[in-house]
């Protein structure tokens, strides 16, 4: 019986399923990330495929969710809200709670277009699953590698556990470990490779939380995170680094600066969802 993750297909001309991939022009590396047996891959005739190799580097059309949003768009870039819980692109095509999900299902695919051989297509950065904020989309993939390599200030809010400095400025070595590397360490020495700076904006006396407003200098993958940690002021909510459990991780890309084609750009993301809860954001 053919499953909802398959499609069936009729091999025409007695050719092998083998060579339909090869003439389909699917590369060797992703062929094997199937596992198929050889004697699947010498059937002829009628079979079944998975649509996740079918549809590679297609964006799956359907989006169930209501909380993304656009913030800004002009002839440069495209940036969006990215709610927390959501992954910022698919590493396959039948994930559909992703941003790129979003767009296409809004008919901007043409978004997608740039860089389209890469599912990160033309994003800029990527946020961590429990991350909120900004997502910024380059329109041109010749301005991907200038925003890269160009200047940026970088703003995160967060809701830390305990009550931190009033300005507080932290380098650490990081390095990743455990299974695939998955988990970020901070390491206090020589030659460090990571920074982070900020201040407090509010504390909570009663929940002992602070609200506070960081710079992130390198973007390593979960460096702020791993770095509030290691300070001992861990992310309420990041259960991963030492947090209390909560609704969700409390962090959020706030506002990004930069110079891109010409152009100055200072986008702004307030939409910290839930944190009213705790904290009154009048002051930012």
């Amino acid at each position: 019986m053919l499953s909802n993750n398959e499609s069936s297909l009729c091999l025409l001309n007695n050719i092998s399923v083998d060579e339909y991939l090869k003439k389909s022009g699917f590369s060797r590396s992703l062929i094997k990330k199937f596992k198929f047996s050889k004697k699947f891959l010498g059937k002829k005739g009628e079979v079944s495929l998975p649509l996740n190799l079918l549809n590679n580097l297609s964006i799956f059309p359907n989006f169930f969710r209501h909380d993304c949003g656009i913030i800004f768009e002009d002839e440069n870039i495209l940036v969006i809200h990215k709610p927390h819980n959501l992954h910022s692109h698919p590493l396959s095509y039948l994930e559909w709670d992703n941003c790129f999900s979003y767009l296409r299902n809004i008919g901007r695919s043409g978004i997608l277009e740039v860089n389209k051989e890469n599912y990160d297509r033309g994003l800029l950065y990527r946020l961590d699953f429990g991350t909120s904020g900004l997502l910024i989309f380059s329109k041109q993939e010749k301005l991907i590698k200038v925003f890269r390599e160009s200047p940026k200030k970088k703003y995160y809010l967060a809701i830390v556990q305990g009550r931190i400095n009033a300005h507080f400025h932290y380098q650490h070595y990081i390095d990743y470990h455990g299974e695939k590397k998955r988990k970020a360490r901070a390491t206090i020495g020589e030659n460090p490779n990571s920074e982070i700076e900020g201040e407090l904006v509010s504390f909570n006396e009663k929940r002992q939380l602070s609200l506070v407003l960081v710079k992130l200098n390198e973007g390593r993958r979960h460096q702020i995170r791993v770095q509030l940690s290691t300070a001992g002021f861990p992310i309420y909510g990041d259960v991963f680094y030492g947090g209390q459990a909560a609704e969700r991780i409390f962090l959020h890309a706030y506002n990004y600066q930069f110079s891109l084609n010409g152009q100055h750009y200072n986008p702004k993301d307030p939409d910290f969802i839930y944190a009213d809860r705790y904290f009154c954001f009048d002051e930012i």
